[in-house]
Order: C-alpha cells, then sequence, then structure tokens
C-alpha cells in the first residue's frame, strides 16, 4: 500500500490543526520516569508547552514543565514542614 503522506507533511498538519493537544509520548516516559504526576497531567503540560516539531521548542518545554514539578514539590514540602511545626 503506498504512503498516502509524507511523516513530516502529517506533522505539520497535526500541530497547525491540533495546537496544544498534540504530544509526543517519547517526552511524556522521559519525564514520567523522575516524577510522581499522573500521565493526563503530564500529556496536558507537554502540550501547551511542547507542541512544536522546533527542538529548541520543544527542549525549552521540557525545562518548563520539570520546572513546574519541581516548584509544586517545594510547595508540598513547604506546607508538610509548616503542618508538622
Amino acid at each position: 500500500m503506498p504512503n498516502l503522506f509524507d511523516r513530516d507533511e502529517l506533522n505539520n498538519k497535526l500541530l497547525t490543526y491540533f495546537p496544544g493537544k498534540v504530544v509526543r509520548k517519547d517526552l511524556t516516559k522521559r519525564i514520567k520516569e523522575g516524577a510522581n504526576v499522573p500521565v493526563y497531567v503530564l500529556e496536558y503540560l507537554l502540550g501547551m508547552y511542547c507542541s512544536s516539531q522546533d527542538e529548541k521548542i520543544i527542549e525549552q518545554g521540557v525545562q518548563n514543565v520539570k520546572k513546574i514539578f519541581y516548584l509544586e514539590i517545594m510547595l508540598d514540602l513547604m506546607k508538610h514542614k509548616k503542618n508538622n511545626i
């Protein structure tokens, strides 16, 4: 069966018509291994910050998602410490 779409062309169309909804599963797996967070939350954030084919934008988005998780962990630790005092 002939290939109807070039993969890059299909990815470009998906990113154009579904901005913020396309998530690379390899990024989900990469971040999930170090984060205790539901996959749907992770995929939502990756869709918001990494929905692009530009590797620079994707890497910056991954760093933003990691910062969000780090800040959330720090807030939880501060709440826990405050409650134990």
